[in-house]
């Protein structure tokens, strides 16, 4: 993302926005993330470099952060960065407690 408007507008238009805060595309965790990214069809992912944005976003380096419109709203990784905590994390947080029965929750539930 190029702006805090292209930002804004990103987590607006995902119910699931997963979007990572780095320094370049040379990193392993943004390598770790980008693999882990391929893997979902339905929920949105986006990097971004520029540290005004990540100011923004109230947000740190070398840090991803999901936004939802449900529950808690954001979560953050803490972890280790690697693919398959990375992961794990994405299933944990991106369905809501209580969530609609839809394809997505089809997927969860079978």
């Amino acid at each position: 993302m190029k702006s805090q408007e292209d930002f804004d507008k990103f987590v607006e238009d995902n119910k699931v926005a997963v979007i990572y805060f780095g320094e370049s595309e040379e990193e392993e965790a943004f390598k770790a993330f980008k693999t882990v990214a391929m893997g979902y069809e339905k929920l949105g992912f986006a990097h971004v470099f520029d540290s005004g944005i990540t100011e923004h976003a109230n947000a740190s380096k070398g840090k991803i952060v999901l936004f939802k419109k449900f529950d808690e709203r954001r979560n953050e990784f803490d972890e280790r960065i690697t693919t398959a905590e990375l992961k794990k994390w994405v299933d944990t947080h991106s369905f809501a407690t209580v969530m609609e029965f839809d394809d997505r929750a089809i997927e969860k539930v079978f």
